[in-house]
């Protein structure tokens, strides 16, 4: 599906797959955000070709973080020329294929192939991919190397990827922020909160996570309610519970 102009989801929940997978239009090049795992590579070429895209070269994949339902099909892009990216901590595991890549969910099938990663930027560093500018803000906890990727539409709105850092639920009909899972092997909880903290004030129109629901207006609303929810829910039992649902 088209999300704005130049941005499309491939794969993910909306599909009936695990992992949101997203693509950004250059001029004739196409750029993915996630890699997806084994039920969501099929899905996003058959999305790829919908939607015109499927004769476009992927010049580049960019991985949120080293998760398999993310970071499983790099090897299969990277075959067909794509460059890899995926900032250093989480790189490693990529390249090693340890136990930081594992996926405890029920739906990963495939054994995971250890790929070269090509680009490992830094927090703030911005890659030039075929002509698409994107942005890379280091948000450690969830993995060591997680990260936003940031992009600005042509109408100038702010577009942050932002892997299993981000989601939303309900509770009745009031839309709240949630955590995706804390099982990984690098999660940490004080280096997650204090990321939390770093982001809170960002700049966001427009939020794409990895799982679960876009935000396509406000998105900076719920990186502060994220925020809010960890002071909650993170220090101990608290009197209010209403942003507690799940």
């Amino acid at each position: 599906m088209q999300i704005v102009k130049n941005i499309y989801q491939l794969a993910g929940e909306s599909f009936g797959t695990t992992s949101n997978m997203y693509a950004i239009k250059g001029n004739d090049t196409v750029v993915l955000i996630e890699g997806g795992g084994s039920d969501d590579l099929e899905v996003a070429k058959e999305t790829m070709k919908y939607w015109g895209l499927s004769d476009l070269p992927i010049t580049h994949v960019f991985l949120t973080h080293s998760h398999a339902d993310h970071s499983g099909n790099a090897h299969i892009y990277k075959e067909l020329g794509a460059k890899i990216v995926a900032l250093s901590g989480d790189a490693e595991a990529i390249e090693n294929g340890d136990d930081r890549v594992i996926d405890y969910g029920p739906f990963h099938k495939q054994r995971f192939v250890p790929c070269p990663v090509d680009i490992k930027p830094k927090d703030g560093d911005n890659i030039n991919a075929a002509g698409i500018e994107i942005k890379v803000i280091h948000v450690p906890g969830h993995t060591s190397g997680s990260n936003f990727f940031k992009y600005v539409t042509e109408d100038g709105r702010v577009v942050l990827f932002t892997g299993d850092i981000v989601g939303v639920g309900y509770k009745g009909d009031f839309r709240l922020a949630r955590f995706w899972w804390s099982g990984g092997s690098d999660y940490d909880r004080k280096i997650f909160f204090e990321s939390l903290k770093r982001i809170k004030d960002l700049e966001a129109d427009i939020l794409l996570p990895s799982h679960g629901e876009k935000i396509l207006r406000n998105g900076w609303k719920i990186l502060k309610s994220l925020y809010l929810r960890a002071l909650l829910d993170w220090r101990g039992p608290h009197p209010v519970d209403r942003y507690k649902y799940d």
